[in-house]
């Protein structure tokens, strides 16, 4: 049989495909520093303007908050440099246990009621505010799912209304490095 239309043997996907890691609608890109040469670049692709936020590469110890949601806790941390200026922790251990382990949805839904002030506090307590922080560190991969979406859900949002670039991080490379 003819079919009226012509469909694609591939899927097409409702955002423009790039060549390094890029969370869909998102002005910031998700950066790892395998990838330096991209920040800061503007180029063309198919018919769409993509620009990045730069970071001052300069700057000697730059602010980076880093946000942790990849199982049961939320976490989230102010460095400066190699400096830790703050750093917060909300466990949803205590209603894990009644179940004999972690629960993914009970996680999930943990990180959403916690995430918020959790970073709000480690901003507080790393005595900065908001426009100060330089760069976003989310947690990617590996973790349960729906916690991984929470927190690089807000990650996305928070990197979008600060303006600020949004670095990805691998949750066993980060314990290797």
């Amino acid at each position: 049989p003819v079919l009226p239309f012509f469909v694609p043997p591939f899927p097409v996907l409702p955002f423009p495909v790039l060549p390094f890691p890029v969370l869909p609608f998102s002005r910031s890109p998700v950066f790892s520093f395998s990838r330096p040469s991209f920040f800061g670049q503007c180029f063309q692709k198919g018919g769409a303007m993509y620009s990045f936020p730069t970071p001052d590469l300069n700057k000697p110890s730059p602010i980076i908050l880093g946000i942790e949601s990849s199982c049961d806790e939320t976490a989230a941390a102010v460095i400066s440099g190699r400096k830790i200026l703050s750093d917060e922790i909300a466990s949803s251990a205590d209603i894990q246990s009644f179940y004999g382990g972690v629960v993914p949805e009970i996680a999930s839904r943990a990180h959403t009621d916690a995430i918020s002030a959790v970073v709000s506090r480690a901003v507080k307590n790393a005595g900065i505010n908001f426009e100060n922080i330089d760069a976003v560190a989310v947690t990617y991969g590996a973790g349960l799912l729906g916690a991984l979406l929470v927190g690089v859900s807000f990650a996305k949002a928070f990197a979008y209304a600060l303006g600020k670039p949004l670095v990805a991080v691998n949750h066993i490379r980060g314990h290797m490095a």
